[in-house]
């Protein structure tokens, strides 16, 4: 739904490709300004093309925003594209093409979301997966509290 000009919202098309997007951050700069700086990335198109021969070198992040159903009293994912739509409980999600890491997540509701992380476990092993999904959660549930807060906590590494 995020279109660039008039009535191009209504444009559908069923495309699989992707985009690279590389996200550097400091020691100065707080989450949401990591968060707005990249939407901005996104919408201001300062990407470049993935490129097939470089999968395997990139990390997937598929995030798939839910709409209001027609009753108004929830949220459904409107796409039906294989990997778009979120795993049935129990259910796995799964692609393909082998990336170092990949991270899907789908919006259940307003506040809501189902996130799965697939790793390469050559390239990142259990131990370093824990902690991975440890931090990752950190950084969720402070974006969540409190938006300002560093990215790199002082004394945290």
């Amino acid at each position: 739904p995020l279109r660039d000009g008039p009535d191009e919202g209504l444009l559908v098309g069923l495309f699989t490709d992707w985009r690279d997007l590389d996200v550097s951050t400091h020691h100065l700069q707080a989450l949401v300004s990591v968060a707005l700086r990249t939407a901005d990335d996104v919408r201001m198109r300062r990407w470049t093309r993935g490129r097939i021969t470089q999968t395997q070198n990139r990390i997937l992040i598929n995030l798939v925003g839910a709409e209001r159903n027609d009753k108004g009293d929830g949220f459904v994912n409107v796409p039906d594209m294989g990997c778009m739509r979120p795993p049935s409980a129990g259910g796995r999600a799964s692609c393909s093409v082998e990336r170092p890491m990949e991270v899907q997540g789908w919006q259940l509701g307003p506040t809501e979301w189902m996130l799965h992380l697939k790793l390469n476990e050559a390239r990142y092993p259990p131990a370093w997966a824990d902690r991975f999904t440890a931090t990752f959660r950190q950084v969720i549930e402070e974006f969540s509290r409190d938006p300002f807060a560093p990215v790199h906590p002082v004394g945290v590494r």
